[in-house]
């Protein structure tokens, strides 16, 4: 497919992120909402170049504009990468997460209610 084995590689490395960012994507969804918690505070290398607005579109429950409101007066960029941003930054990040995101029993007892 490729001559050259310096593109060859780097496609493959490239590959291998992708892969595991989408792992890291149908975790979130899987697991309870503290293990965004524990990815943000010590994220894997595959997490270290996503922007940081991104990375809270993957949480449950948080879109485009809740994830703007959580990073309201912390990160002042929409650019700053998970690896970029200090450890006082991501535990702010944290804190602030937590508060925005609804948890999963809420939504389980909504629907138990409606049905």
């Amino acid at each position: 497919m490729c001559d050259d084995p310096v593109r060859a590689a780097n496609l493959a490395k490239a590959n291998e992120v992708r892969y595991a960012r989408a792992d890291l994507k149908r975790k979130l969804n899987d697991r309870p909402p503290s293990y965004g918690h524990e990815l943000l505070l010590d994220p894997p290398p595959e997490l270290e170049r996503v922007k940081i607005a991104e990375f809270l579109t993957w949480l449950p429950g948080v879109n485009i504009k809740r994830g703007k409101a959580i990073m309201l007066g912390i990160v002042h960029t929409d650019t700053l990468t998970i690896g970029k941003a200090s450890l006082v930054t991501r535990e702010k990040l944290v804190e602030r997460i937590k508060h925005y995101q609804p948890s999963r029993r809420m939504g389980a007892s909504r629907m138990a209610v409606a049905a």
